[in-house]
């Protein structure tokens, strides 16, 4: 049995939301791919980042080099020319994010005193109509941090990493209104004493230029042009040619970007347009949303639940490919019978013990009362 099965996190609701199927795969038998997705490598890297200079007083050149150091250790082995090259891009990229993000925000930080970083709690999840709480699942889950802003306010804050636009009014910021996660830790927060006004969410975009090819020079400094027999390509003057022809098939010679040629391109780019890569937006919470929220809680709890009692998770295949590919979907069409699971984990895949390993630092238990 998976450690932590009792436990309602958020990223286990929604993984409910998008397919029961995929919550007993990942959740009740505890089956994840063996290598972590690149979208979730680059947001732990940053919340290392984040921890280390809010939660643990260390400098951002720090946290950097932590950083640098978790992705050199963690590099998988056996990785060819292409899958190398590609890690040490998106390590930089994370190194060049980082820096970027404490440099947009410095100014604005100062203002902020930490209340609490990396908040781990458990509390109950009680039914809005009779005040019962349940005694199937505790709500976990892991605040980001709360802050006490220049107001006054106590704020929860947030950090997420995106590929999408980071227009204010745009569809990414009007979807957070409804964010079940942000009503989620307004209800922690609040029963772990704490008052929030407001969510200060930050959001980091994920770069949209990539390495460029760069041509590449004879010792004099002229650009090598190659004809289809790798021949150089002068011209009638007798200077060396200095660019291609693709209907001749003359060919500019060039070679990629190396990672730190990139991350120096990438730096200068979050300088000259830093609203691009980084937005900060309050997120409020009415009582309404609240209330809502709690009657949404008992009701993924309770589906959950009557999936478990009668040993059904139904498929929805409509999820599959529709949203980018689940990492189930082999699984699945290869046959894959949950119920003859013996406990080995199949091809590309891990059986974890702990199915919620973003809970990593202690509890912080909700007053009974």
């Amino acid at each position: 049995m998976a450690n932590g099965k009792h436990l309602l996190t958020n990223s286990r609701m929604q993984t409910a939301k998008d397919c029961l199927r995929k919550e007993l795969l990942a959740y009740e038998l505890g089956i994840r791919p063996r290598e972590q997705a690149k979208p979730l490598r680059i947001g732990t890297a940053i919340h290392l980042a984040r921890q280390l200079v809010r939660g643990a007083g260390r400098t951002v050149d720090e946290a950097i080099r932590e950083v640098a150091r978790q992705y050199d250790a963690t590099e998988p082995a056996g990785m060819d020319e292409e899958r190398r090259y590609d890690w040490q891009i998106e390590r930089e990229t994370v190194i060049r994010l980082i820096g970027g993000y404490f440099w947009r925000w410095a100014e604005y930080d100062q203002q902020l005193r930490a209340l609490a970083t990396e908040l781990v709690f458990q509390i109950p999840i009680t039914n809005p109509a009779t005040g019962g709480r349940t005694n199937n699942f505790m709500l976990a889950g892991k605040i980001d941090g709360i802050d006490e802003l220049a107001d006054g306010r106590q704020a929860i804050h947030e950090l997420k990493t995106t590929s999408k636009d980071l227009d204010p009014a745009g569809d990414y910021f009007r979807q957070l209104r409804i964010d079940s996660q942000i009503s989620t830790y307004y209800l922690a927060a609040e029963s772990l004493g704490y008052k929030p006004a407001t969510v200060l969410y930050d959001v980091i975009r994920k770069p949209t230029i990539g390495p460029l090819q760069i041509p590449e020079f004879d010792e004099v400094g002229f650009r090598i042009v190659l004809d289809a027999n790798g021949e150089r390509v002068f011209n009638k003057d007798g200077l060396p040619r200095q660019s291609a022809d693709k209907a001749k098939g003359w060919t500019l010679q060039s070679r990629r970007q190396t990672a730190q040629e990139f991350g120096e391109r990438l730096t200068n780019d979050i300088a000259d347009r830093p609203d691009f890569y980084f937005c900060r937006r309050e997120i409020p919470r009415l009582d309404a949303d609240i209330e809502e929220h709690r009657f949404e809680l008992w009701q993924m709890q309770q589906l959950i639940r009557e999936c478990q009692k009668h040993k059904r998770w139904p498929r929805n295949t409509s999820a599959c490919v529709n949203y980018g590919r689940c990492p189930y979907f082999d699984l699945c069409t290869n046959g894959f019978m949950p119920e003859d699971f013996g406990g080995d984990p199949p091809a590309g895949f891990v059986v974890v013990d702990d199915v919620h390993p973003e809970l990593t630092a202690h509890p912080v238990e909700a007053n009974s009362a």
